[in-house]
């Protein structure tokens, strides 16, 4: 009855503790806010668009237990601004909650922990989008004590400053979910177990010597020591017919364990002295029947050295081949031996193999009960009972009872402290992101215990704490360069190389070419190759994905996210690929945009959309790039069908993390409609319509008003008013709205012509000069606009005549630079009149001599060459 009513006692805390589990933990650190939801993968689907987080579920009983945790969670002013539940679609339609985030700054980062079955999902604040303000500092009020004859004054406090306006601080570097991070759990470290004796290289006559018989008067002694002087000269054949004989003679007898000794010996013997291996022997048939003759010693010899010595062979076998059953019940004999003897040496090796064989059985309960037995306690280390006891906790996922009971006991552990306690502790702190005391212990690991392979996996955790942490650049380089250079386990060294090129490369906003040359690092040599699991996989392919993204080769890019099997990824993992493919997707088609190839950015926009944009990255600028590419390609119908879609966005921006890719426009719907329609009108040349809508619009400071203004003043040929505007425009560029490369060479083509029309000559050749300058710079092409420029600057001096030198200069520079210039002809022209200007009369002759021979050159210029020519023959004749 006593039994029963513990059962049932047993079974109602557990079912008590099962109902009353939370389904969702919070947990809130420095760097981020952490939701635990328990669930199997696969149970819950949770998404990020924009400001919203969206958790859903078909399972009716969990989506109610969500629920109510998340109602009795203290909300997080910080990340949370709301939430809304609703659960009307169920059965058919999954049950929804609808988390309102604070704003566009917060960002979401989940993964699913295997070992816990829990959603994490972490909210980060994404300091690129983080507004801070500036606080006027407060002027306390003084009270100014006056003499006694006269009333206390009060001193009039200063009003305080007005608040500075709110600026958005601009990060160097993005945070960590932008470089390499896949993170997974570490296996826990269990504590070394030594080898009690080499099986490839002792037989158990190590163990256990045989010795001598006194045989004078006793013919039965007589033949064991013939058998044994066989035995010690390692003539087994002989030894074998000896036993034979023996057994034959006097049957089984006391002397029957010493015999089955010796016959295990000889054949284990055989087998690692290859000069005594018989050919036709089978060798683990053979090891195997030895040991079958050394466990039937072991249970049945009452003879304590030799029982030892048998069991402890046939122990160290059962640990090598990782039997932990078998591993288990023998260590099990051998501790009660042992402890009848009072043997220390053995309690304490047998009691290790218990331990070791428990934490790999996780019988986390038993190992608790063994560490409590006094004869345990006597003998063994106390750390050494508690490094057992992190290595299980650890394994099952059980982080936090881990964590209190070693700060618990951390101020009574002698130091230095065990290793398994420091690197399982460390790791339960990393798992549980409290990364200050995960350093401190990771610290401690490598400061004493480097020399253990362990020491290679520490570094790298160390150097992954200070990188989530967003400690120093530089120092969370250096730590990844030391795990790179200190470690000696092929994984760990290869890990910190991945991690490193995504530190260096990826979360740099303007990474140098000394920072690309990192990408070497993820070349594998054949010992990194053979050491690639699933876990560094699929860390790799997200780094090279992103090397590819920052390096904006979003073509190559999309290739490459082809060839991931994400089909075969948790949809977990799967969906960061997927987030980044949606930003690649919007790179290929921004950069389609920019470059005029508008047919490549309807393309990619058709086959991707699907798959990428609906689900992941819907957004208004997205959209007006399509919008626009069907506009410039006249494609009426869809242009007008995707203009609907864009009208019907609202102020929606689903586009939250990843951002790789910089919008050149970062307007609303609203703006972008009205920039659709001035782009329409510009379309259809209707420049007095333009003009009046421009004059509607004119307030809104996110529409580019001056730009277009000039471009309509300058095609009705109103060219000081386009000057003025297109000054503006270069003075104070719209940086909400920017133009693209066609409307800025567009705007310098339309300003220099406006220039060269009617502004003064002084002017214009002042502006000019700069323009070109700036623009020789440009890694843009832009040499049509400087061939024009150059050629207006040359008509401007040519006009003027007086520096004749610099007009020499530069109609010589443009034959040298525009060979095939559609100018050519006329600057020839304008080079000999020069020429004959400086009173170089060959050198003009001859040139205005090619102009009459050359095919191309225009009928009106060889009228004035010949007209030149004729007054040179003239003037000579005059002479």
């Amino acid at each position: 009855m006593q039994k029963i009513f513990k059962i049932l006692t047993l079974t109602l805390l557990t079912l008590c503790c099962a109902l009353h589990a939370a389904t969702v933990d919070q947990k809130v650190f420095n760097t981020h806010l952490r939701w635990m939801v328990s669930a199997s993968q696969g149970q819950v689907d949770i998404k990020q668009k924009g400001t919203k987080l969206f958790i859903k579920t078909l399972d009716a009983d969990l989506y109610n237990d969500i629920k109510k945790d998340l109602v009795l969670l203290k909300t997080q002013s910080n990340y949370i601004k709301s939430m809304k539940f609703d659960s009307k679609g169920l059965p058919n339609e999954p049950a929804v909650i609808d988390v309102d985030l604070k704003d566009q700054s917060v960002e979401l980062f989940s993964f699913y922990k295997n070992t816990d079955r829990n959603y994490i999902i972490d909210f980060w604040i994404n300091e690129d989008l983080v507004v801070k303000t500036v606080e006027p500092k407060k002027i306390k009020k003084k009270i100014v004590k006056a003499k006694k004859t006269k009333k206390k004054v009060q001193k009039v406090a200063k009003k305080a400053p007005a608040p500075k306006k709110k600026k958005i601080v601009k990060a160097k570097y993005r945070d960590f979910r932008y470089g390499s991070s896949f993170i997974w759990d570490k296996v826990a470290d269990l504590p070394e177990l030594k080898k009690d004796i080499n099986l490839a290289l002792k037989a158990p006559n190590f163990l256990y010597e045989v010795k001598d018989r006194n045989f004078s008067k006793d013919s039965r002694e007589a033949h064991m020591q013939l058998s044994i002087n066989f035995y010690k000269k390692s003539k087994w054949g002989l030894m074998t017919k000896s036993i034979g004989l023996y057994e034959k003679k006097y049957g089984t007898d006391q002397n029957k364990d010493t015999n089955d000794f010796m016959k295990a010996v000889s054949l284990i013997k055989n087998q690692i002295n290859p000069k005594l291996k018989a050919k036709n022997i089978n060798e683990r048939g053979t090891f195997e029947a030895a040991l079958n003759i050394l466990s039937s010693i072991s249970s049945r010899s009452s003879n304590y050295d030799l029982k030892k010595a048998a069991t402890r062979y046939v122990l160290q076998a059962s640990v090598d081949k990782e039997d932990y059953v078998s591993s288990l019940q023998l260590a099990k004999r051998l501790y009660v031996l042992a402890t009848e003897e009072l043997d220390d040496e053995a309690i304490i090796h047998s009691s290790k193999v218990i331990l070791t064989s428990l934490a790999m059985l996780k019988q986390t309960d038993k190992i608790k009960e063994f560490l409590e037995n006094k004869a345990v306690a006597r003998v063994l280390p106390k750390q050494v009972g508690f490094a057992f006891m992190s290595y299980v906790k650890l394994s099952n996922g059980d982080e936090d009872r881990l964590i209190n009971d070693y700060e618990k006991r951390a101020s009574a552990l002698v130091r230095p402290i065990h290793p398994s306690i420091i690197y399982n502790v460390a790791e339960a702190y990393f798992r549980a992101a409290q990364y200050s005391k995960a350093i401190a212990l990771y610290d401690d690991y490598i400061a004493n215990y480097s020399y253990l392979k362990n020491s290679s996996i520490t570094r790298v955790r160390l150097a992954l704490s200070y990188d989530l942490m967003g400690k120093d650049y530089k120092q969370v380089s250096e730590l990844y360069k030391t795990a790179i250079n200190k470690s000696s386990d092929v994984k760990a060294r290869y890990e910190a190389k991945i991690r490193y090129v995504g530190h260096k490369l990826l979360r740099n906003y303007k990474p140098e070419e000394k920072d690309f040359e990192t990408v070497v690092f993820l070349d594998q040599n054949q010992q990194e190759k053979a050491a690639l699991d699933k876990d560094l996989k699929k860390l790799l392919w997200l780094t090279r994905l992103r090397v590819l993204i920052v390096s904006k080769k979003y073509n190559e890019a999309l290739a490459y996210l082809s060839s991931i099997p994400l089909v075969m990824m948790p949809s977990i993992d799967k969906n960061v690929f997927e987030a980044d493919g949606a930003e690649i997707v919007l790179g290929v088609i921004k950069q389609s945009y920019l470059d005029q190839n508008y047919a490549k950015a309807i393309k990619v926009w058709n086959v991707y959309k699907a798959k990428y944009v609906d689900n992941i990255a819907k957004s208004p600028y997205l959209r007006f790039l399509v919008t626009d590419s069907y506009l410039k390609l006249g494609l009426n119908k869809s242009f007008n069908d995707s203009m609907a879609k864009l009208s019907l966005m609202g102020d929606i921006n689903a586009r939250s993390y990843p951002r790789w890719v910089s919008l050149h426009k970062k307007i609303d719907t609203a703006d972008f409609l009205i920039d659709i329609k001035i782009s329409k009108l510009v379309a259809n040349k209707l420049w007095t319509e333009l003009d009046k809508y421009l004059e509607s619009v004119k307030n809104n400071k996110n529409i580019n008003y001056n730009f277009y203004k000039a471009l309509v003043s300058y095609k009705r040929g109103f060219y000081n008013k386009a000057i003025g505007n297109y000054e503006k425009v270069i003075v104070a560029p719209n940086l909400t709205n920017t133009l693209s490369p066609l409307e800025n060479q567009t705007m310098l083509s339309n300003y220099i012509e406006s220039l060269y029309e009617a502004a003064s000559p002084s002017k214009f050749r002042k502006n000019v000069k700069a323009i070109v300058a700036d623009l020789r710079r440009s890694d843009s092409d832009v040499s049509e606009i400087i061939e024009r420029s150059d050629y207006l600057l040359i008509e401007s001096l040519f006009d003027k005549k007086s520096n004749l030198t610099e007009l020499a200069l530069k109609t010589s520079e443009f034959l040298k630079e525009f060979k095939n210039s559609n100018y050519k002809s006329r600057i020839k022209y304008i080079s000999a009149i020069t020429h004959l200007n400086k009173k170089e009369i060959d050198e003009g002759k001859v040139i205005l001599e090619e102009l009459l021979k050359e095919k191309d050159t225009p009928e009106y210029l060889k009228g004035l060459a010949r007209s030149e020519l004729t007054g040179l023959v003239l003037e000579n004749k005059k002479l």
